[in-house]
């Protein structure tokens, strides 16, 4: 079987020590973590920044893992001032 028809994990929603209210993974670990596994690319999408991103897409690069930038953030809700919406947001570096 060949690599393009092999299914391989991606992990596309993670949050890191930057996400303030409910992260707790190291970037360095978590990006180690994917290299060891052999996934060929993983995301940050830290909730309402972007404060990990330069140390993710570096380390990423040099562990061999894609750096896909992400952030999820609070879209406000117009009819629900209190129950805003979630939107996840990405962006896979050229």
């Amino acid at each position: 079987m060949s690599a393009m028809n092999s299914p391989r994990y991606v992990h596309l929603r993670l949050h890191s020590e930057y996400s303030v209210t409910d992260g707790i993974v190291r970037i360095g670990d978590a990006v180690k973590r994917a290299a060891g596994d052999g996934m060929p690319a993983m995301a940050l999408t830290d909730l309402g920044n972007l404060f990990g991103l330069v140390k993710f897409y570096s380390g990423a690069r040099g562990k061999g893992v894609k750096p896909i930038a992400g952030a999820d953030v609070w879209i406000a809700n117009p009819e629900s001032p209190d129950d805003a919406y979630r939107l996840l947001l990405g962006r896979r570096p050229a």
